[in-house]
């Protein structure tokens, strides 16, 4: 299967640089720039992991924080005024803050992405997807 084109725009001064890349690595330019993508995709994934399992620890913290609060001012040891119920809707309002960017940062997997590539590499000519 002949490797695909890439179309990027680049500054003209980047485009040399990337020439002058491609030819002391004896390679095509575009080789050079799917390596890159490549890499940067690969390192995409384990950050989003990473930073997911921060907010986590974060969002267990903020829950904890409230449910010791709320067990104290049950057995009367903390006064459960309206400043000690303010702090608990705060606290409220950042875990389910956090929740809506877990859930919003989850990457998901749509099959139609994975059928328009598994249907552009069975034709027996690569060209560019329209877009």
């Amino acid at each position: 299967m002949p490797s695909p084109r890439y179309y990027l725009r680049l500054p003209r001064r980047q485009a040399d640089e990337l020439e002058a890349l491609a030819t002391r690595l004896d390679t095509s330019p575009a080789l050079v720039i799917k390596l890159l993508v490549d890499r940067t995709l690969s390192e995409a994934a384990p950050l989003l992991a990473d930073h997911d399992e921060q907010l986590e620890h974060i969002h267990l913290t903020i829950r904890d924080i409230a449910q010791i609060h709320r067990g104290l001012m049950r057995d009367e040891a903390a006064v459960p005024d309206q400043h000690a119920i303010q702090i608990l809707e705060k606290l409220d309002e950042i875990a389910r803050a956090i929740d809506s960017i877990r859930d919003a940062a989850f990457v998901r997997s749509y099959t139609i992405v994975k059928d328009l590539i598994a249907a552009h590499d069975e034709k027996p000519t690569q060209e560019t997807l329209p877009l």
